[in-house]
Parts: structure tokens; sequence; C-alpha cells
């Protein structure tokens, strides 16, 4: 590896304060929310397929009462796999926090952690409610039937003394499924987790982990629209699937070389970049369909892998259009492990005249990386041919 993954995290590099607009983040293989689900539980518009055309289901609602006062969420913090929401009763002190996610087996699941930090005992009530029945159900017309399972706290749980200084932390776990007993095990297996925050996360890092390249530059905005586009990806498609890269769209292919394609691609991609942030703030970056065309014009545009096809491929022409960092450009970028040509490819440059090796690879100019091994370099940043051997270079 050449980009540490320790640093590209995809909830530390996405979170952003929940705000009752902020769209929510994680979704299933069927399962997903259509408008922010503030408040506690999902109240409102959690749909099944991305086609249905109803007003969305209520999967569960919750109400916190301490002391018989209710207490309603404050603030909020998102991530994209999951969304936290905190809340203070000023009189009582009482903390709480609630974790709310949708998994990739669509389950819907919240996490209460309930916390009396005062002395003298609170009287806690719970008011869970669901919107959807267990059973079957049919939620599209003529379509095949879905199962929901339901599990949640125990009644004990849901009316209790909170003693000062002590913790209670509650799960409810709503889980659809096309079969009645997979319905079952996927409600009890969250419900039941050690800790189903962590699982989530490492889940949801996991998919990104396996499918998205890392990519830097030293544009902070290109940087979170990248790793901002694949988590719409996944968000969007149905059954998680990714999209092939730059796949289908040849476009880029035809551009020409030189500085002066390079400059014009390089500041157009730029500018449509900041276009794609709310109001020009790097913390809302926009809820696009066009995810997709965002990471072609890095990968197929700016980068130049504009012609990647199937594994019979023995070479691939890659046409830069980045300017160097004298001529307004980037001094360095690294677009590691991407899919292309039925290999994997990682493409480096770093400035011949900048100091230092930024990315401590042992190269300065253009790298490119096949399978893990060093396949082509040059000094600058025209167009070349790179050779992409057969065989599976990554197992010697």
């Amino acid at each position: 590896m050449i980009l540490d993954p320790r640093h590209f995290r995809i909830d530390d590099l996405l979170r952003r304060p929940y705000t009752p607009t902020t769209p929510f983040g994680p979704s299933g293989d069927h399962l997903w929310a259509g408008t922010p689900p503030w408040g506690w539980g999902f109240r409102q518009d959690v749909h099944w397929v991305r086609r249905t055309t109803d007003t969305g289901l209520a999967p569960y609602t919750l109400r916190i009462f301490a002391d018989e006062r209710e207490v309603e969420p404050a603030d909020g913090l998102h991530r994209p796999s999951h969304a936290t929401l905190h809340a203070r009763d000023d009189e009582t002190g009482l903390q709480v926090t609630e974790d709310k996610f949708i998994t990739q087996d669509d389950v819907a699941v919240s996490v209460l952690s309930l916390r009396n930090p005062e002395e003298i005992g609170i009287d806690i009530r719970v008011d869970l409610r669901y919107g959807v029945k267990a059973g079957e159900h049919h939620f599209l017309p003529d379509g095949d039937p879905v199962y929901v399972h339901r599990e949640g706290p125990p009644g004990d749980n849901l009316r209790q003394m909170l003693h000062g200084g002590a913790r209670q932390t509650l799960v409810v776990a709503v889980a659809f499924a096309p079969a009645e007993a997979e319905a079952v095990l996927r409600a009890a297996r969250w419900a039941r987790a050690a800790s189903p925050v962590r699982e989530q996360a490492e889940a949801y890092q996991a998919w990104f982990t396996k499918h998205v390249p890392l990519f830097d530059c030293p544009d902070p905005w290109l940087t979170k629209l990248w790793y901002h586009g694949w988590h719409l990806v996944r968000k969007q498609s149905t059954q998680a699937q990714i999209p092939p890269l730059p796949g289908g769209n040849r476009q880029w292919a035809a551009l020409g070389d030189g500085a002066a394609q390079a400059d014009q691609l390089f500041s157009a991609v730029r500018s449509w970049a900041m276009d794609q942030f709310e109001d020009g703030d790097y913390a809302r970056p926009r809820e696009s369909a066009l995810a997709g065309v965002w990471l072609e014009a890095l990968v197929g545009g700016v980068v130049g892998l504009a012609s990647c096809g199937g594994g019979a491929a023995t070479s691939l022409p890659v046409r830069p259009h980045v300017p160097r960092a004298g001529d307004g450009g980037w001094p360095h970028f690294c677009l590691e492990n991407v899919a292309c040509a039925g290999r994997r490819l990682t493409v480096v440059w770093d400035d011949p005249e900048s100091p230092g090796d930024v990315y401590d690879d042992g190269d300065k100019g253009l790298t490119v990386y096949v399978d893990g091994r060093r396949a082509h370099h040059q000094q600058g940043l025209a167009s070349f041919t790179a050779p992409l051997p057969q065989e599976d270079l990554s197992q010697d």
C-alpha cells in the first residue's frame, strides 16, 4: 500500500453535523430512508426498494421520558455508516444518545444509551411503537412477499428507575427479509450483538476497503468529492453493486494531448467539483445521481485511465490531464488500486521539481504499478502506454 488506509476511513472523511435536513447515510440491499429520520427511531419515509411510490414506512418510533418529561434530540452527528443523536434533560441531567442505522442486510437498528450522571434516581419511560406489523407483507404490487420481524427491549426495561451513576443500553431492531426465518435471524443478530454500532461501522468500512480505490491530491474539495461519490454509489445502488469505472464511458479517450487540453479539462473538473457542495460549504456535499460521472471525470479525465477494457488487453493508454504545479496544477496525486483492464492499477505523481517524496514510494515523477509491481515510470505528465502483463503479478 502507498496510501495509509487508516487516513481514509469513510466515517472520518465524511463526518459532519446531523440536522433535520441532513440526508440519512446508510442503506441496505433493499431498505432505505428517503428523508432524514430526525427524532428517536425511524418515524417515516423508510422504503423497500427504490422504485416504490408510496409514502413509506415507520418501522418504529421512540419517545423518551425522564420523570414524565419528554426528552427530545438536541443535536447530532452524521457518519456514512450511522447517525448519532444526543440529548440532555436539564432538570434531571439524564443523558441520551441514539445510534441508528440501516444495515446492508435490511435491518433498521437503534441503539439507545441512557446515563444518569447525578446521585438521585430518574424515572425512565421509553414509549416504543411499531409502525409495521410483524409477518408477511407485499410492499410492491405483484411483488414477492417480504417478511418483517421485530426485536425490542422487554417491557421491564422500557419503564425503570435509573439509579444515580447508572447506565442502560436498549436495542431495537426491525428486520426485512424474503423469508420469515431469515427475518427472525437478522433481527436477533443485531438486537443481541455485543457491539452493534461497531459492527455496523466495520461492515460499512469493509465494503469501501474491498471496492473503492484510494485517492489523494492537494485539493481537499476534490478528495472529499471522490469519497462522497462512492458513498452515494453505495447508498443509491440496489444490491449495493459497484459500477465498472471508468467502464462504458469512453468520452475521455477522445480527449487530445498537450498542455492546453490538460489545463482546460483540469480547470473544468475543479470548477464542477466546487459546484457539488451546497452553498460552497465544505461540510455539505450535494446528494446527486451524478456520483458515477464525478468518479469517471477523475479516473478517466484527470488521471487519464480512459480506455479500460476487458482482461484481454496487454497495454493501457494513459493520458493525464493534470498541469504541473508551476502551471497551477498538482505537485502530487495518487490513485491506488483501481480495477482496470482486468488488473489492479495504481498511478502516482510526485513532481520532480518539488521537494521530498510525498508518498514514500522511492520515485519522483509519474509511476504506474500493475498488481503491486512497478510497470512504468517517467519524469513528466505526457501521455504514455503502460504494459499490462497477463500473469497475476500480485502472487510473486
